[in-house]
């Protein structure tokens, strides 16, 4: 559902809303996962300036997750391994985003930003990459059960909720300046870029084997 209004020439505002999923699955060796909703709401603001010269927008962003799906190392049934469950409780992302684009007579710039904060929902699990090799994914120890016919994980768990998501940098930032000279009938346009993503990981665990270098 969107709403956009132009209150003037050149100037945007809009309002959106949107619901989404993924659907939930089986897995072998493990409990069915259900389905991952989002709701997503957005407001923004688009402009163009001095004369088309010069266009900016600016927008923030929330995201609420329920059952959000992610892959955790199941400890039930016959044999433990990495396994697809939904987090209790919400998972949110939310942030702004902001963009400036400039060309006057020769010289030209762009400028774009963003802040983003993410919180996962309630998660204890077991941190697999701590795990030793006699684990080779045995059942959790239970009732009467004794290693090495199954394996206690308990030392192993680590409460993850409200941590950062995955490929969820905090900041992002990119800008450029370039100017067009005429060579003849051609141009010759040089450009200076700059680009920073800060820190992020491949994973929800965050640890070094799993981090992507800011740049």
């Amino acid at each position: 559902v969107g709403l956009n209004w132009t209150p003037a020439p050149g100037q945007f505002i809009y309002v959106f809303a949107a619901r989404g999923y993924d659907s939930g699955g089986l897995a072998t060796g493990g409990p069915a996962f259900g389905p991952e909703h989002v709701n997503d709401f957005e407001l923004g603001w688009k402009s163009t300036l001095l004369d088309g010269r010069l266009q900016t927008q600016i927008g923030v962003f929330d995201e609420l997750y329920t059952g959000k799906q992610e892959e955790i190392f199941n400890v039930e049934g016959g044999s433990a391994g990495q396994q697809v469950a939904n987090l209790i409780g919400g998972t949110k992302i939310r942030g702004v985003e902001a963009s400036a684009v400039g060309r006057f007579g020769g010289f030209g710039f762009s400028l774009g930003g963003s802040f983003t904060h993410s919180a996962l929902g309630a998660l204890n699990t077991v941190a697999a990459y701590k795990l030793p090799t006699n684990a080779n994914g045995l059942a959790q120890c239970t009732g009467g059960a004794t290693p090495p016919s199954c394996f206690y994980y308990d030392p192993y768990y680590v409460d993850l909720s409200g941590e950062q998501n995955s490929y969820s940098p905090k900041f992002t930032f990119n800008a450029s300046i370039d100017y067009n000279i005429p060579v003849g009938n051609n141009s010759l346009q040089p450009r200076l870029t700059y680009s920073y993503t800060g820190r992020q990981y491949a994973s929800i665990f965050e640890q070094d084997d799993y981090y992507l270098m800011g740049s």
